[in-house]
């Protein structure tokens, strides 16, 4: 086939294109069904990063001796801060919980240095049952220590210092809550 003219060619070589185009919206690609990246918090109300401990961390839990040694309360509190090791890796945080150890506090608004959570048997003064207290870096824009205190008078009544252990370890992941909250007229 000769071709005429210019004005022709211009006409096939915008057929052409035409085509191209309309072959090439109709391919989809594959879609993956999971991600190599992780992703926030989806229940969070604050800055998930800022409020969140440092990736790739063990961490040592530090209990207050106000609970004795082999107490209830003290063994639900560390079962329930190591069941986030169970997910360290699915929830794309790689932070381990471990050296649990009884620490005899002096000063309760003392910030725990970097890579140690402690738990403390005092009242947070918020109305709840237990509060978390970040110690932020600026270096980091991180949490990279916590205090986090539990109200002296509540004993280990149908588990909850495990639930105490896991709920309160979760804001350490930038978690707020995501359950209703006991208040504090509520326990006899």
């Amino acid at each position: 086939m000769k071709i005429s003219n210019n004005k022709e060619l211009t006409i096939q070589i915008s057929i052409l294109i035409i085509c191209a185009v309309s072959i090439a919206l109709q391919i989809k690609p594959n879609a993956k069904a999971q991600t190599t990246y992780c992703q926030s918090p989806l229940y969070t109300d604050r800055n998930p990063t800022l409020f969140s401990l440092v990736p790739g961390v063990q961490y040592d839990v530090r209990i207050d001796s106000a609970w004795e040694d082999n107490t209830p309360e003290k063994n639900a509190i560390q079962i329930g801060v190591s069941k986030w090791n169970n997910w360290s890796y699915l929830n794309c945080s790689n932070i381990s919980f471990r050296n649990f150890a009884s620490k005899t506090f002096t000063n309760y608004d003392e910030d725990a240095p970097a890579g140690i959570i402690y738990w403390q048997r005092k009242d947070p003064q918020n109305g709840y049952l237990g509060a978390t207290f970040h110690y932020i870096d600026a270096a980091f824009y991180r949490t990279v220590s916590a205090r986090i205190q539990i109200v002296p008078r509540v004993t280990n009544t149908n588990s909850i210092f495990q639930y105490f252990g896991s709920h309160e370890t979760g804001h350490l992941y930038g978690l707020a809550n995501v359950v209703k909250v006991v208040r504090f007229t509520q326990i006899q």
